[in-house]
């Protein structure tokens, strides 16, 4: 036993209420590029488009499915909505297993809040309503549900009534959510992948016996197709599963080859980018493992845990490493490094006054506090702006300002050119057509130009032939990927279009033939080869 037990519901209510308090800064951190994209994805869907053949991008459909499913309940604020849920949902789920665990009543009451400051008051830093956030939670409520955390010397046989059941519906659960993450990245299907390793481990040194480990890996597959096969069914339904395949199995390895991705010094702009964020919860699992060393029963007890815990964190690396690297991404090992860090909490609350334990309470308690440095200098600067993800008259505005965005200044050029719900094309940030009320003209989309590998490039430079969007804007980042990338469609600009206006961030292009004020901004639609029929 680790501790004295909870105080049941109220301890659980009372972690909930804490961890509550940073999880709110979501509703302050602005919009980004990426997730400007993901609205305008999620609009074409809305109006009954079909992913990869109406939108493509770069990613699998479970993000902007996410997003359709929060701006149909709550408009531009829904998605954020839907992601404060999950954190409540998840942080829950960890004070009721720790109080499961008997754990010690402040370990339960802090646990989550520890476990997932570091992503919550960093997320400022364009975290909020992505895939890494979204993932954090989905994998907590994996490692729950799974048992990893359980106590090896709980032993579990395949005849135990009171557990068989409900074990199995929670494997089965735990298979779901590995689902959604495969249909949300397809390359982080791996991360639930080594936790369900570590799962089976712990249940083996618990002796449940080959049947019961059998039947929960079943009930795991039966979960995790489900997803995948509502999935699939959708994209055999559209004719999109060809353009699926690429883009999810072999776009991923031919941007890896890209040499625009390998920033000067990768290794180092790596080892940097990690402890940057990192340093702090490494810092909390280091102390820890210290301190179990010390305690052979505890470290018999959450070796499984740890090292699991580890493999995650090292195959999260090799995952992203040979893409982008970027300090949300990294706030995903964050999180699954304050798992662990809360034994160090557990151990010193327990020991408090044994010599040598001061430190590890210290440490552990404080670690993830002093992460909240950036985080709370950010929450002091969105104050006084009260809440603006609330009012989109003046999120654009905030974002652009916490962003460095020009979107407002580079959308004025052309504000009395371009209609509602006209159809342009922008090569760079997406908030344009928030700010223009317009739609993306081409299929395949022009935000992180520098992602796109040769095939994509020509897939898009027919499309933009055959389109022919009326106003086309180019800003000064994707200019060189355009005409690296993109020769036909540089060669097309010069040749059709004349330049209309500079901006701070670009240059505006206007089709030659289309005069002031014309309200026909693309060719008829029928006039060209859909997406998905000739990638």
């Amino acid at each position: 036993m680790l501790g004295p037990p909870g105080r049941g519901t109220r301890t659980i209510l009372a972690a909930v209420a804490l961890l509550a308090v940073p999880t709110m800064l979501l509703f302050l951190w602005p919009m980004d590029g990426d997730q400007a994209l993901f609205h305008l994805g999620a609009q074409t869907l809305a109006d009954g488009g079909v992913y990869y053949r109406d939108f493509w991008d770069i990613k699998q459909p479970g993000i902007f499915w996410f997003y359709v499913a929060g701006e149909a309940i709550w408009g531009q604020v829904g998605p954020r909505v839907l992601e404060v849920l999950l954190v409540l949902v998840a942080g829950a789920a960890l004070a009721a297993r720790l109080r499961r665990l008997h754990a010690h009543p402040l370990t339960q009451v802090l646990g989550p809040t520890l476990v997932f400051a570091p992503y919550l008051l960093l997320a400022y830093r364009a975290g909020v309503g992505q895939i890494e956030g979204l993932a954090v939670s989905l994998l907590l409520l994996h490692v729950l549900l799974t048992g990893l955390l359980e106590d090896p010397d709980d032993r579990l046989t395949e005849h135990d009534p009171r557990r068989s059941g409900p074990a199995l519906a929670a494997w089965g659960v735990a298979g779901l959510l590995a689902g959604v993450i495969a249909v949300l990245k397809t390359m982080y299907v791996v991360l639930p992948a080594v936790l369900l390793v570590g799962a089976v481990v712990v249940l083996a040194r618990r002796h449940a016996g080959r049947p019961a480990i059998l039947a929960r890996l079943a009930a795991y597959a039966l979960g995790a197709a489900m997803p995948l096969a509502a999935t699939l069914v959708y994209l055999v339904h559209h004719d999109v599963a060809a353009v699926a395949w690429y883009t999810s199995l072999e776009l991923p390895g031919q941007i890896a080859a890209l040499d625009t991705l390998a920033p000067p010094g990768s290794v180092p702009y790596l080892l940097t980018t990690a402890v940057r964020y990192l340093w702090l919860p490494a810092l909390a699992v280091a102390v820890t493992v210290g301190a179990l060393l010390r305690h052979p029963g505890l470290r018999r007890r959450w070796l499984p845990a740890m090292t699991t815990a580890a493999v995650v964190n090292a195959v999260f690396v090799g995952c992203v490493a040979a893409q982008y690297i970027n300090g949300r991404r990294l706030l995903t090992l964050a999180v699954l490094l304050g798992v662990p860090a809360l034994l160090g909490v557990d151990l010193a609350a327990r020991r408090w006054r044994r010599p040598g334990t001061q430190g590890v309470a210290v440490l552990a308690a404080l670690v993830y506090g002093v992460t909240a440095t950036q985080g709370i200098v950010a929450a002091v600067r969105t104050a006084p702006l009260a809440h603006p993800t609330l009012d989109p008259a003046t999120a654009d505005d905030f974002a652009e300002a916490m962003t460095g965005s020009t979107a407002r200044a580079d959308a004025a050029p052309v504000a009395r050119l371009v209609g509602p719900g006209s159809g342009i094309y922008v090569f760079g940030d997406p908030r344009i057509y928030r700010r223009l009320d317009a739609r993306q003209a081409v299929p395949i989309m022009g935000w992180s130009s520098e992602f796109l590998p040769p095939p994509v490039w020509r897939e898009l430079t027919r499309e933009f032939a055959c389109v022919r969007p009326g106003y086309v804007f180019v800003d000064d980042f994707s200019a060189p990927y355009l005409r690296a990338g993109g020769p036909g469609i540089t060669a097309l600009l010069r040749s059709d279009y004349d330049v209309l206006s500079r901006t701070p961030g670009g240059t505006w292009w206007g089709r030659s033939d289309l005069g002031p004020g014309s309200a026909r901004s693309v060719l008829p639609p029928q006039e060209c080869t859909p997406l998905h029929a000739t990638w």
